[in-house]
């Protein structure tokens, strides 16, 4: 069993996308985009691939939950 299990996690940590140093605190798919919050108060908006669309600073806490508004 414990061979399997490295094989998974090996393939996992292969098929593994970096998007920041620093710890993600928050993720949430809107749509066909993924909001995500990181430890460092930082907002990234990935699209669907998770290439990053937008990155900005808003707060200088850690982002705990997003409450989208419209219209």
């Amino acid at each position: 069993m414990k061979l399997k299990f490295g094989i998974f996690l090996e393939k996992e940590l292969y098929d593994s996308i970096k998007l920041s140093d620093s710890q993600i605190t928050y993720i949430e798919e809107i749509g066909d985009k993924y909001v995500i919050g990181l430890e460092t108060g930082e907002l990234l908006i990935t699209d669907d691939k998770f290439e990053i669309l937008m990155k900005k600073k808003i707060t200088d806490d850690k982002i705990l939950k997003i409450c989208v508004l419209e219209k």
